[in-house]
């Protein structure tokens, strides 16, 4: 049996940049590990990592190369660029892709690229890797996932001038306590085979590996993680809140909104308004304070100099917006 061999890291794969493919291996270089996700089961997310895994393993040196391949045909590049936080010029396209392709996991988490861009983009990718599979000459084989846990390893072989009519499968190789896959086919021919399998957990990754004589192939299927729940929304503001006595900047609030000026009930409604309530609905003064501070001139808190503050100030009307 060969070895089996893992692919690592999960985004590393090597890109034919011309939409024009001859290899008996090229097929395969059109996914990401071995997974066509055909369906959209792992969502824009995943749409957009696949996306900028083909787009950084096509290295191109200039912005007019990129804008020539073929299965960029309907992506507008510099947008794209633009997309991701980076300028879109011409003039500083390699930089700007060099950069983009060192860092992706950290641009993906920012990119502002819309969903009609990205699925373009990789409807290219699938219509040439179905045309692909058609004539490629060997074996071909590819995961695609049917939901979060169901998924087919599907496999062809094609055979060249003067080689034999089938390829002999010697394993289908996966961690069993992972999941499982109906058992694989003695040999594979031009009809094709499909195998039938599921994982126990989709936030874990499932990596598989189908061993032929002419071949192997490996599959990395994603783990899917469960959404990030929402925060919890605030606090219901009360109906009606007594400050006793109201604070402001650490300073007892006096009673005169600006010093000598605006005092009493307009003071407090603007105190009432600076804690999200609309009105001031009782409030009381208390003579002979140490320091104040007035909201209207908060940079210059009074000395403590026998000044009145509000003892209290009752807020009601709560502001929801």
């Amino acid at each position: 049996m060969k070895p089996l061999v893992w692919l690592f890291p999960a985004t590393v794969m090597v890109f034919l940049a011309s939409a024009t493919i001859s290899r008996a291996s090229d097929c395969d270089l059109l996914l990401l590990n071995g997974v066509f996700d055909e369906h959209d089961v792992f969502g824009f997310d995943y749409q957009k990592r696949v996306f900028l895994n083909r787009f950084c393993s096509a290295h191109y040196g200039s912005l007019q190369e990129a804008q020539n391949d073929s299965l960029n045909a309907t992506i507008p590049i510099q947008g794209v660029m633009v997309g991701f936080g980076l300028s879109g010029n011409s003039s500083t396209f390699k930089t700007d892709y060099d950069t983009l392709c060192s860092q992706q996991d950290a641009y993906l988490k920012s990119s502002r690229l819309s969903s009609e861009k990205i699925r373009a983009a990789n409807g290219n990718l699938a219509k040439e890797f179905r045309k692909c599979i058609v004539n490629q000459t060997g074996l071909s084989a590819w995961l695609t996932p049917t939901d979060n846990k169901q998924f087919q390893i599907r496999a062809k072989y094609r055979p060249g001038s003067g080689s034999a009519p089938y390829d002999k499968v010697d394993a289908l190789d996966y961690d069993h306590a992972m999941g499982n896959c109906g058992h694989p086919p003695d040999r594979i021919g031009p009809e094709g085979v499909t195998i039938n399998c599921s994982r126990n957990n989709a936030t874990v990754a499932f990596q598989a590996a189908l061993n032929t004589k002419w071949g192997n192939q490996q599959f990395v299927l994603p783990a899917v993680l469960p959404p990030v729940p929402p925060p919890p929304p605030p606090p219901p503001i009360p109906e009606s809140q007594t400050f006793n006595p109201p604070i402001y900047e650490g300073h007892r609030l006096d009673r005169c909104f600006v010093p000598r000026a605006q005092c009493d009930l307009y003071a407090a409604t603007q105190f009432c308004i600076a804690n999200k309530y609309a009105v001031a609905a009782g409030f009381d003064i208390a003579h002979g304070v140490g320091q104040t501070i007035s909201m209207g001139d908060s940079r210059n808190p009074k000395v403590p100099d026998g000044v009145d503050a509000f003892s209290y100030i009752i807020c009601t009307n709560p502001i929801r917006n």
